[in-house]
């Protein structure tokens, strides 16, 4: 059986889960607090968000809302680990097991999404030349 070896380069990341960078055609809506939030990325245990005011409070509700087989609305509460409105990154705190596979299926199905949309713009690409 063949090894699976790992760059010390990915052994050194510090994250917990994949973060998804995400687009504004991606069906994936969230807001801070009050604030809608444009999203910068996302992964199973945080989000990178922008907002247009500044957020006042270290811990606040957020909700998320996005389409899988069905839509799906979560409410979170989320915990801001630094930033400011250009770039808040902030991790989700108290969820559910139910609302962790639900964000893992999220993540893993933008991550198809992508590499669906890649593929396809290789694909039109190759065509016009």
């Amino acid at each position: 059986m063949a090894s699976i070896i790992i760059p010390e380069e990915l052994e050194q990341n510090q994250r917990r889960a994949v973060r998804v960078e995400m687009t504004a055609k991606d069906p994936v809506r969230f807001a801070a607090g009050r604030q809608k939030a444009t999203i910068i990325n996302l992964s199973e245990s945080g989000i990178a968000f922008s907002v247009a005011e500044p957020i006042a409070h270290k811990a606040i509700p957020g909700v998320l809302k996005f389409k899988i087989d069905q839509v799906y609305t979560l409410k979170l509460q989320v915990q801001i680990i630094n930033g400011d409105p250009r770039c808040y990154r902030a991790e989700f705190v108290d969820m559910s097991a139910q609302d962790m596979r639900l964000m893992s299926k999220l993540v893993l199905g933008l991550q198809k999404l992508h590499i669906r949309r890649e593929k396809l713009k290789r694909q039109q690409e190759s065509t016009t030349e």
